[in-house]
C-alpha cells in the first residue's frame, strides 16, 4: 500500500504507512528504504516551494 500511495504522489500517507510498518516490523528493511525515499522527495518537494 505504501508503494501504491508513493506511486500516486501522496507522500504523507506513504510516510505515514511506512512508519507504521516499521513500528509493527522493524527489522522490515524494504519500509526503511521506501520510507527513506519518501522523505526525500517530501524533502526536494518542500524545498522548491521555498
Amino acid at each position: 500500500l505504501g508503494i501504491v500511495l508513493l506511486a500516486q504522489g501522496k507522500l504523507d500517507e506513504a510516510i505515514d504507512y511506512f512508519r507504521w510498518a516499521l513500528q509493527v516490523h522493524p527489522d522490515y528493511p524494504e519500509a526503511r528504504e521506501n520510507l527513506n525515499i519518501a522523505l526525500k522527495l517530501q524533502s526536494k518537494i518542500n524545498g522548491a516551494i521555498e
